[in-house]
């Protein structure tokens, strides 16, 4: 799957020659690969407050809206449990 990735990053680059959304071909596979990282980091629940907490040092407001955003996921997760 990574070679496959690999050469949508290589196609897309070609593509930036020639059509406007080539730089999104070149992009998408590096949000395949930080959904894969942050799957995980999410396993352990020290290596993600590590993670967040040195993302929080460098850029807080980032930290701020993707924990708001985690713990809304995580709140209609148990929500849709409950029921």
């Amino acid at each position: 799957v990574n070679i496959l990735l690999l050469g949508m990053v290589l196609l897309g680059i070609a593509m930036m020659a020639d059509t406007p959304w080539g730089l999104g071909v070149a992009l998408a596979p590096f949000g395949v690969w930080g959904a894969r990282f942050l799957f995980l980091v999410h396993k352990s629940l020290w290596a993600s407050v590590i993670f967040w907490g040195g993302i929080a040092y460098f850029q807080w407001q980032v930290a701020l809206v993707v924990g708001a955003l985690f713990g809304l996921t995580c709140f209609i997760r148990v929500a849709r449990s409950a029921y």
